[in-house]
């Protein structure tokens, strides 16, 4: 097994030529002789041209290792002119401005090295230093000589060497592209230089692009005009990147459990899987790096196949892991079950299958069959959705559970304890939920899991909305009815009264009810009552129902009111049967705001009705209470002295009951006192605030009558 090579890891070039593990020593032993055998005094620039992780820095620093230890290439150093290598990286100094000053700076400060310097390389120096004043003056410098005075004195200067220059420069590619250009103009000004040798680095698809964006008309002339000489760093052979890749995951299976590493498994999703994805040292390193700090947590919880898969799905499929992160319920799902519920899967699988093909297509191509595979190793129902067919088997059709197989519902989240937030939600959850609002239910159950989920649940649910909302102008017209009968159905069960007016951020009724007003103006005027009013009619949701049709009212003259005067009168009498309908079931008090909604039964229906309900629901004191607490407004009013204090809607309770204010006051001490079983601490803040209340309107009542 390779040792451990922790230049690999952190994404440096390798030094030495032993450390190598990719064959780069004889590309670079090879240009280095090129170099030392160069004629000694004439100028020449190279280029080293190959993708990001090809390993061009790596070959550079091999090279700059020969050339200084000549012996190593078989060359005679008493024959040989010694070559002087200078590296300067202007990414270093990207975004200073600063690159054509250090560019001289760094020339001059290699050359310069040592204790014992020669006359010839002190006045070279010297020298140097005024060619860059003239090229890029720096402040309290002298600029004053000419450009072609200073170069003819460097030129003269660098004839008297005893040694070549080698000038190196890498990283090209990452600079800006008005920053690559002015480099480029750099070597094009002191190209000719003799004893100079020059060689460039960089990624050549990315600096044509670069030169392009910088307004440089042909790119390719540019660089020919440049570059004499170029030579391209092949991709490391695959036997190197699979030994190399090897000896680091042997490390993991050794800490492995047996029973969690199947050899079957990994030989044939290596050759399959992994062999298609590595191309490149940088490759392996992403695979590792992925792997190396999450995988001890659980080795003891996954298995070792699964894991490495969904970590490659990680580092080259990164929308798509969203995607599986985000798709626990659909990716583990059972499809082997009988009968209706299967050909309700059968139904569900065929948008699936469009989602899945949306986000394989975001995949880089090459690397897009081996996701696939890699996708259909980890998840049976990924290949039966995306195939079209049924599972050949039960078991097939059945997620691994006995093994913690990560197609597991019981097992898939160990996978993901170091990954994105679970409360995030993908455009294709986003939109295949959308997609069953053409039948509520699945919706309906959806919205409730993440509201019953604890925070990250909320927190999804949450997120969901806000997409909804941004993306609402995108939703099918034929699925706006499912999605607004969804609303009214379920609206009431995703807050509370306190999470509605204590955020300060849009909250969820409020999301609701903006995402019904959304889908409302594209649906046909002719149409559009008659929408809500099914919608009405199968919904439990009494207090966003009322809330809504307040809203419209409140707009109803305005020129983009969506419902005319005599629509929204049906939907108040709509509203009205179903507090009715709550009030006798007696689920009429378990509703939030329920101030807005007896208000509305009072005055859009009989307000002897709904006084003869009140009556009613204070012959039971657990039932008087909770008027009290849906008096209870949240934390809103400010004090000059004590900030933010709690109120309670005095006047509203002594309305609905017939009861004076000193009345409800000696109700909510002798409930404070007794302390019956029902008591709890929302009952108890909103007797408080009732009785707070009570005595600042009692008080104003009698400083108004002094």
């Amino acid at each position: 097994m390779l040792p451990l090579d922790t230049n690999l890891l952190y994404d440096s070039p390798l030094a030495l030529p032993e450390q190598d593990r990719l064959d780069r020593t004889g590309f670079a032993q090879a240009l280095a002789q090129a170099l030392a055998r160069m004629d000694a005094s004439e100028p020449f620039i190279f280029a080293l041209q190959g993708p990001g992780g090809s390993g061009k820095s790596t070959i550079l620093n091999f090279v700059q290792h020969y050339l200084e230890h000549p012996g190593l290439l078989g060359l005679d150093t008493e024959r040989v002119n010694p070559i002087t290598v200078i590296r300067y990286n202007p990414w270093w100094f990207s975004g200073s401005g600063r690159l054509t000053v250090e560019f001289f700076r760094s020339v001059r400060a290699q050359i310069g090295k040592g204790a014992d310097l020669s006359a010839d390389i002190k006045s070279l120096c010297d020298k140097l230093q005024i060619l860059g004043n003239c090229i890029a003056p720096e402040s309290g410098s002298d600029s004053s000589q000419d450009v072609n005075a200073a170069r003819q004195d460097v030129s003269d200067s660098l004839r008297q060497l005893d040694r070549r220059l080698l000038i190196v420069l890498d990283d090209l590619d990452r600079l800006r592209p008005e920053e690559l250009l002015r480099v480029f103009q750099i070597v094009k000004a002191v190209a000719d230089f003799p004893k100079t040798i020059y060689l460039l680095a960089f990624n050549q698809q990315v600096v044509h692009q670069a030169l392009s964006d910088a307004g440089v008309k042909s790119p390719e002339t540019l660089l020919d005009q440049i570059v004499q000489s170029q030579f391209d760093v092949s991709p490391p052979d695959k036997a190197s990147l699979r030994e190399l890749l090897e000896g680091y995951l042997d490390r993991l299976v050794k800490i492995t459990p047996p029973e969690r590493w199947n050899r079957q498994r990994w030989v044939e999703y290596c050759s399959e899987g992994l062999d298609r994805l590595i191309g490149t040292a940088r490759d392996v390193k992403h695979i590792i790096d992925a792997v190396r700090p999450a995988y001890a947590a659980v080795a003891g919880d996954v298995d070792f196949v699964d894991f490495v898969a969904v970590q490659s799905v990680r580092v080259f499929a990164p929308s798509l892991f969203r995607f599986t992160l985000a798709n626990k319920a659909i990716l583990t799902s059972d499809l082997s079950a009988p009968g209706k519920v299967q050909a309700e899967k059968k139904v569900e699988s065929k948008r699936l299958k469009v989602i899945m093909d949306q986000e394989l297509s975001a995949v880089r191509e090459e690397y897009r069959a081996a996701i696939d595979y890699t996708m259909r190793c980890l998840f049976p129902m990924w290949a039966i959705t995306r195939d079209g067919r049924s599972p050949a088997s039960r078991d097939q059709a059945r997620p691994e559970r006995r093994d913690y197989r990560v197609s597991s519902a019981d097992g898939f989240d160990f996978y993901f304890r170091l990954a994105i937030p679970s409360s995030a939600v993908s455009p294709a959850e986003l939109w295949a939920r959308l997609e069953s609002a053409a039948e509520p239910k699945e919706l309906v159950n959806y919205l409730r899991e993440c509201r019953r989920g604890g925070l990250q649940g909320r927190k999804k649910l949450e997120a969901f909305l806000d997409q909804v909302r941004d993306q609402a102008q995108d939703i099918r017209d034929e699925l706006i009815p499912g999605f607004l009968e969804t609303v009214f159905l379920v609206g009431d069960e995703l807050y509370t009264r306190k999470e509605s007016a204590g955020g300060a951020f849009t909250s969820n009724d409020w999301q609701l009810l903006r995402i019904a007003r959304q889908l409302m103006s594209r649906t046909a005027s002719a149409t559009r009552v008659q929408t809500v009013k099914d919608a009405f009619q199968n919904g439990a949701a009494l207090s966003l129902m009322t809330r809504f049709v307040m809203l419209h009212r409140s707009q109803e003259k305005r020129r983009d009111a969506l419902l005319k005067a005599d629509e929204l009168t049906e939907l108040q009498r709509l509203v009205v049967e179903r507090i009715r309908a709550a009030a006798e079931k007696g689920e009429l008090l378990a509703t939030p705001y329920l101030d807005r909604v007896l208000l509305a039964w009072r005055t859009w229906g009989n307000p002897d009705e709904a006084a003869e309900y009140l009556r009613s629901v204070i012959e039971d004191e657990q039932k008087f209470a909770t008027l009290f607490v849906a008096a209870h407004c949240d934390p809103s009013v400010v004090d000059g002295e004590s900030g933010r204090v709690s109120v309670s809607n005095t006047s509203e309770l002594a309305l609905w009951t017939g009861l004076t204010l000193e009345e409800l006051g000696q109700r909510c001490s002798y409930w404070l006192a007794d302390q019956p079983s029902w008591m709890d601490a929302e009952y108890g803040a909103a007797l408080e605030a009732f009785q707070q209340q009570a005595q600042r309107d009692l008080a104003g009542v009698s400083e108004a009558g002094d």
